[in-house]
């Protein structure tokens, strides 16, 4: 479904075709080259007089036809001044060659705006570059219209769209989508949108998840019953931990005890075969690909104990029908973790290492770290720090505000001149953005680190 916010209607063949040459003759084309041009667009034109109609053929056929008449260039300025709309198939199937420059010649307001926006929030001239030739040229080419009308529906519809191309691959959709999250940010940052970008906006679901993994019915049922429980009380990443923890078990359940179709079925022999192939499985999604070859850490081998162990205990306790007739995890089957002594730093090694970070190009990175270093705060925490956390109580000193995080309380951290300047000099550089939603109470909040790189920013913000 494409979203038009121009009309579709084409003007007459020739005065397509005569503002086409007029086009060509700012190009300082010689005479033979003009007219070969003249003749491809004659040629097209003739056969095709209705470019609409065009469009509608099978993506195939146009794309050898263009390869063959060399119309490709007809086609750009048709869409980008007369109206002409690219279907998503063609933008999967076609190079698309020159799109950006033309459809920038017609908002070349809304793409220098873009373009300093994208500056501003601190990303590289490349990636600025790519966002507008390949992202915003290429929706705007789809739906038409300028920068400054595009809407949240229309992004969201041409990504939905995207998904549903079959000649997209991969690895293409992929990096559509990071160029339309990126675009999002921008969009959102320069006020053109009011929906603030997404970190996530297409993290599988519980049910998908669970869909994933080949499991009885009845089991998938229950755990997926658990953790929506679960959802009400934990942490979104909390959530996602206790999934990754019970697949394993439904894995193993599928490829080992096939005949237990209910949680009532299980016995303790069961559990004791599990503990020893969880002990000693492989990394499995997107861990799998790295971890080829090795077990998983004693950690993992842990956590997924446990949060079976916690799960029986939680079904049976609340009254569940399908439970296990009798406790079946023990204290004893926890695997046990190795609890070394903390290793500080040389002070000679401390000084080369915060050296080092004062010479780093990053703002970010040096202010970060250097922050981390001289607090203690969690990364989690310096990301959820908001502008004016800062507060001087005279001769007790500056102290920052941490807000709530991963502990659930809030509390006050004293803040020696090193923190104290990083924080400053932060705080003077980052220059406006606008405030974002936060991601667990939905507050409108100004965010004192946000709006950069996307490997930093904090989680509901805007991602490059």
């Amino acid at each position: 479904m494409t979203i038009i916010m121009t009309t579709t209607s084409l003007p007459p063949v020739l005065t397509l075709r005569d503002g086409y040459l007029d086009n060509l003759s700012l190009l300082g084309l010689g005479p033979r080259a003009m007219r070969d041009r003249a003749r491809i667009v004659d040629t097209f034109l003739g056969n095709h007089p209705d470019l609409v109609e065009w469009m509608n053929l099978p993506v195939l056929s146009r794309c050898e036809e263009l390869a063959r008449t060399g119309a490709w260039p007809v086609i750009v300025y048709a869409v980008a001044h007369n109206g002409l709309l690219l279907d998503l198939e063609l933008i999967g199937a076609k190079n698309l060659t020159g799109i950006g420059a033309a459809i920038e010649t017609r908002d070349p307001d809304g793409f220098a705006r873009m373009r300093d926006a994208g500056n501003r929030l601190g990303w590289t001239s490349k990636w600025v570059e790519t966002l507008l030739g390949e992202g915003l040229a290429v929706l705007l080419a789809w739906t038409g219209g300028t920068t400054a009308q595009l809407t949240t529906d229309i992004i969201d519809a041409f990504e939905t769209g995207l998904i549903a191309t079959t000649t997209l691959t991969p690895s293409m959709l992929r990096a559509y989508r990071a160029r339309l999250a990126g675009l999002r940010a921008i969009l959102f940052d320069t006020t053109v949108i009011d929906t603030p970008p997404r970190r996530r906006t297409t993290a599988s679901s519980y049910e998908e998840r669970f869909a994933a993994v080949e499991m009885a019915p009845s089991l998938r049922k229950i755990f997926l019953r658990y953790v929506t429980v679960r959802s009400a009380v934990a942490r979104p990443s909390t959530v996602d931990c206790l999934i990754n923890d019970l697949l394993p078990f439904a894995e193993y359940l599928t490829a080992h005890a096939p005949e237990i179709r209910h949680l009532h079925q299980l016995r303790r022999h069961h559990i004791e075969a599990y503990l020893i192939w969880n002990r000693h499985r492989s990394w499995r999604g997107r861990h799998a690909a790295a971890g080829a070859g090795r077990t998983v850490s004693t950690a993992v081998a842990q956590a997924a104990v446990l949060t079976l162990r916690n799960m029986l205990d939680d079904v049976t306790d609340w009254g569940w029908k399908d439970v296990p007739t009798r406790r079946l995890v023990f204290r004893a089957d926890i695997p046990k973790l190795g609890q070394p002594l903390p290793r500080a730093l040389a002070p000679d090694i401390d000084a080369a290492l915060m050296a080092a970070i004062d010479a780093l190009d990053d703002p970010f990175a040096r202010v970060a770290v250097t922050v981390l270093r001289h607090t203690g705060l969690r990364i989690g925490e310096l990301l959820d720090l908001e502008l004016g956390s800062a507060y001087d109580y005279g001769p007790a000193g500056s102290w920052l505000k941490v807000p709530l995080g991963k502990l659930a309380t809030e509390r006050m951290v004293p803040l020696d001149a090193t923190a104290l300047a990083a924080l400053d000099q932060w705080t003077g550089q980052r220059g406006p953005s606008r405030a974002l939603p936060h991601p667990r109470t939905g507050t409108v909040t100004d965010f004192l680190f946000t709006n950069q790189a996307d490997d930093w920013v904090r989680p509901g913000s805007a991602t490059a």
